[in-house]
């Protein structure tokens, strides 16, 4: 994450805006982890992990980290393919777009077949409650938009959304910043913090202005 957790609490903090639980959709290792207990004060109960690599879902799950769980998030349910990549952090539902020639070293190494689901969907066949998660954080490599589209039902749970942003294709198809921002704008979200690397990509935060 680029936009530190002291930032992100002060403009929780500014909005009015209190945490009752984080979704993270595109977990990894858990990075975010010791940030959301110790700067946000989330207790791992009010947090759930989503990532698309059984790989990684089970080795957080043998870190004792609870919540997670192994889905592959889009905006409609298909039969795919999910790329995993040598860093791991760069696997995605799509292929790579100048990915591939800004970071040469990043390779494709395992190619999986997965069936996606809505995120309406994930949360109603593992019977969570999308009302106690209002703080999203979405890191999917260009898949974020996608999701986003198949959930407008769901947006209007979220207080707050901290996402992967791209400027050009860095994946094939992935979302486009500026869609983003339409589209979270038409949900009563404003985009207050950006953080762009050079590399058509970086990180965004909107904040519902709404309530």
């Amino acid at each position: 994450m680029y936009i530190s957790g002291e930032l992100i609490k002060s403009m929780l903090e500014k909005y009015n805006i209190k945490i009752k639980g984080i979704l993270h959709v595109g977990a990894h290792k858990c990075e975010e982890k010791n940030m959301y207990n110790t700067i946000l004060n989330v207790d791992d109960s009010d947090i759930v992990w989503v990532d698309a690599n059984p790989k990684l879902i089970e080795e957080n799950k043998n870190n004792g980290i609870p919540n997670c769980y192994c889905a592959a998030l889009d905006e409609k349910e298909q039969n795919t393919t999910f790329k995993i990549t040598n860093n791991g952090q760069s696997s995605s539902l799509l292929d790579f777009g100048t990915h591939a020639t800004s970071h040469r070293d990043i390779v494709v190494t395992d190619i999986i077949d997965v069936k996606t689901q809505s995120l309406n969907t994930f949360f109603e066949s593992n019977n969570l409650d999308v009302t106690k998660y209002n703080i999203w954080n979405f890191d999917i490599q260009g898949s974020e938009l996608h999701v986003f589209r198949g959930s407008k039902n769901l947006l209007k749970y979220a207080d707050c959304i901290y996402t992967e942003v791209n400027t050009g294709e860095v994946y094939k198809g992935c979302g486009l910043l500026n869609e983003i921002d339409l589209l979270l704008e038409g949900h009563g979200f404003i985009r207050i913090q950006t953080y762009l690397t050079g590399e058509n990509w970086g990180d965004a935060l909107y904040i519902r202005t709404n309530k």
